[in-house]
């Protein structure tokens, strides 16, 4: 578990994202380790020749960047950016500069409930972006419930995180449900009759798969999924899921998965002379073609977020974002830039950093972000559009 304490802009931490994000599951821990104090200590000493004239508004952002499938240097990176843009333009309302301190929880849901417990006790945090995984969050929302701690998720998509009945969790990422309607909408658009799904064990694979399997029986195609399959985040052998989906002879396999599993899979696929469409959600990253190479050639996924976009604003953050860190903007670290400007917003239109008055206000806001327009529910709850993706040279674009 490693924290990182910032005020200001922080220049190494870009590169020290870039090394832990672009190792996918990175080993190189010591590293990862080391660069964070170096930064702590540039922040501390940069903080003591400023001007002390404005309150803080303390963030806590609760990420992984170690660990299985710890892809939380990129809203973390979001985030981070925001922060530096809203402080350099004079803070929140002139008013409220921000503080944040960032905690690698490694995906492991005891250890997100300590750090929270650490951010909220010790550093005494107004709000908080995280977790990364959907148990993970949901573990963390009990917390943030009894302190009146406004909790925005940027990467959490599961169902459950908005049903726990609790007051201060919100979703910035869009949930499982537009996913998955959207990819059964366009596989039988597109005249495809059978499907075998495969998806991660976890809160997050349960829920994409509940959502795909409810959706067809909706729409009348009750049939279209022929069967199901499923693994362990970790897993690299699925020979046995393969054999078996390959049985029904399905026209498409939907993982529901990170690219960290879903690549192994596409090679797999191949070994067995399985030639069916792959089309899934979760694993829309560049590192897909980093691990699978030319197998992950023609693979769809649903998005809510297309990189190389014609929207001027959001093609301005792709550019400051990518110079910045090093890194390609995905759909989390967008997520991460706009809740932090999401958090200002309510700050400034409660006039307070209290969590219940933040909290009020989240709930009250129509909001503009790079990800697009939106308002919270009353759960929490986000509604946001998808698009359909495929690679096509290594990354996924946009398809017409």
């Amino acid at each position: 578990m490693k924290k990182f304490k910032h005020v200001v802009s922080i220049i190494v931490l870009g590169a020290m994202i870039s090394l832990s994000a672009c190792s996918n599951n990175p080993s190189t821990n010591d590293t990862v380790a080391a660069k964070p104090s170096q930064a702590s200590a540039v922040s501390a000493e940069s903080s003591k020749n400023e001007p002390d004239s404005q309150e803080v508004f303390k963030i806590g952002i609760l990420t992984a960047l170690t660990g299985q499938n710890s892809n939380g240097a990129y809203p973390l990176s979001g985030a981070e950016l925001a922060i530096n843009e809203i402080n350099e333009a004079g803070g929140i309302a002139g008013k409220w500069k921000i503080e944040y301190y960032a905690e690698d929880d490694e995906n492991v849901v005891a250890n997100s409930i300590a750090l929270s417990q650490k951010l909220i006790a010790q550093e005494g945090i107004h709000a908080l972006i995280g977790a990364y995984n959907s148990a993970n969050s949901i573990a963390v929302g009990e917390l943030t419930q009894e302190n009146e701690i406004p909790q925005m998720c940027p990467a959490s998509t599961a169902a459950s995180v908005v049903e726990q009945g609790y007051e201060y969790i919100f979703r910035i990422a869009a949930p499982d449900k537009i996913y998955a309607e959207s990819i059964v909408d366009y596989l039988i658009e597109q005249g495809y009759e059978s499907a075998a799904i495969i998806y991660d064990s976890s809160e997050f694979g349960l829920s994409g798969s509940t959502f795909l399997l409810k959706y067809a029986k909706e729409i009348g195609h009750e049939d279209f999924f022929v069967t199901t399959e499923v693994y362990t985040t970790g897993d690299r052998d699925f020979s046995t899921q393969l054999t078996n989906m390959k049985g029904y002879h399905p026209e498409v396999i939907v993982p529901w998965g990170w690219y960290e599993e879903v690549a192994p899979m596409l090679q797999q696929m191949k070994q067995l002379d399985i030639d069916s469409l792959v089309c899934g959600y979760g694993f829309e990253n560049d590192g897909l073609s980093r691990l699978a190479g030319e197998y992950a050639e023609g693979v769809m996924a649903a998005t809510s977020f297309v990189r190389l976009t014609s929207d001027p604003r959001a093609a301005a953050f792709v550019e400051k974002f990518e110079q910045n860190y090093n890194l390609l903007a995905t759909k989390e670290a967008v997520n991460g830039y706009d809740a932090v400007y999401a958090f200002a917003k309510a700050v400034e239109a409660a006039d307070s950093i209290d969590g219940k008055a933040v909290a009020e206000q989240l709930h009250k806001l129509h909001f503009s972000g790079i990800g697009g327009e939106f308002e919270f529910e009353s759960n929490g709850e986000i509604q946001k559009r998808a698009f359909m993706t495929i690679v096509e040279g290594g990354l996924f674009v946009l398809i017409d």
